[in-house]
């Protein structure tokens, strides 16, 4: 899992690079002052494209992208606890000491609840739809967690920046994945079914001349979404 790997690593060695960084360019004040603002535009840049739902096609460079605003805090953090003010900088300071201890405590005594989060960030089912839609299908809840559901996503992809995907829909459904798992599993070991089952727990349909998606549970036929495409 590259993403639970990513922020690990993000979460213990970032802050180590924040020091570094900062403590080398301090005499330089003007190159320190461009490295910020050049951190700061894109994390703001990441965190507007999130909002909005794009995202890249790769799920690595999803996650690095992602942990580079905590390379932006630490940085900005770094800088501040060398504030001539005396009082801001303890106040910058002690604020630091607090985040970052939070991140090395999530990075090891708490890395199996990041695994846990991440795990639900990282798509169970992909199935491309057309030629510039795909489905994603996420399984919602883990081992320990007394709810379950499944979420379903649709991502679009465009001609002219083909790495680049939209999110124009999902929905998150209760209880749906609890029952078409264990009928996978029983599936899985009857020999007779093995071939026909499939994985998810939607069906996926796209109807060209009425330009829609419909999406229809596996185990409740009446239990379907349609998705009017724009022209």
């Amino acid at each position: 899992m590259e993403g639970w790997l990513i922020i690990i690593v993000a979460l213990w060695i970032f802050p180590v690079i924040a020091v570094i960084t900062v403590r080398r360019l301090w005499l330089n004040k003007q190159l320190l002052k461009r490295l910020l603002l050049v951190f700061t535009a894109s994390s703001l840049l990441v965190v507007v494209c999130m909002y909005l739902g794009i995202s890249t096609s790769f799920s690595i460079v999803n996650w690095i992208l992602f942990s580079s605003i905590y390379m932006t805090i630490c940085l900005w953090f770094r800088t501040g606890g060398k504030h001539p003010n005396k009082w801001i900088k303890i106040s910058i300071q002690l604020l630091t000491l607090i985040v970052w201890a939070i991140g090395y405590l999530s990075a090891s005594l708490g890395a199996l609840g990041i695994g846990f989060i991440v795990a639900e960030c990282e798509p169970d089912v992909t199935q491309k739809v057309t030629n510039h839609i795909i489905y994603r299908e996420y399984n919602l809840g883990n081992a320990i967690s007394d709810w379950r559901g499944t979420r379903t996503s649709l991502y679009t992809t465009y001609t002219w920046l083909p790495f680049i995907e939209h999110k124009f829909f999902t929905k998150d459904y209760e209880d749906d994945v609890i029952d078409i798992r264990m009928q996978q599993q029983l599936n899985a070991s009857s020999s007779k079914n093995k071939n026909n089952s499939k994985k998810g727990a939607f069906d996926v349909m796209y109807n060209g001349q009425k330009n829609m998606i419909l999406l229809q549970s596996k185990i409740d036929d009446h239990k379907i979404d349609t998705i009017r495409l724009s022209n």
